[in-house]
């Protein structure tokens, strides 16, 4: 294996690091990131608070595109994740590895959001 191969290697401090690219991840970190995109995108699309839940299902009526976004978990947890991501960097450095990291902790969150609400569908049907 050569300096250009990415290994996922395990330490102790319950984290893991991309060798040869110099990304640190910890699972700690990533375990809160991922359940607080969940978390977010359940309140926004699936919550029965009764002032959010009025407000969301009459945007849903007035807006098709607003009804098509809360609808798709890929769609309304990649919003949620920005926002999650947003306020657990914030500020958020003005730079193209800033906002890239943003971008991409928005997909990976659309990505965890969309993977755990298929799993809790799948279960409920049992």
């Amino acid at each position: 294996s050569g300096p250009d191969t990415l290994r996922l290697r395990s330490i102790a401090s319950s984290s893991a690091i991309l060798e040869g690219a110099g990304v640190e991840v910890r699972m700690d970190k990533l375990l809160l990131f991922v359940l607080a995109c969940y978390a977010a995108w359940f309140v926004f699309a699936q919550s029965e608070l009764p002032l959010w839940s009025n407000a969301r299902d009459w945007l849903c009526v007035k807006s098709p595109t607003f009804s098509k976004l809360v609808h798709c978990p890929m769609c309304s947890g990649f919003w949620c994740s920005l926002a999650v991501t947003i306020g657990f960097s914030w500020p958020v450095q003005p730079t193209i590895a800033g906002i890239t990291q943003v971008f991409l902790n928005g997909l990976a969150g659309a990505a965890a959001v969309f993977l755990i609400e298929t799993l809790v569908v799948r279960l409920e049907r049992l």
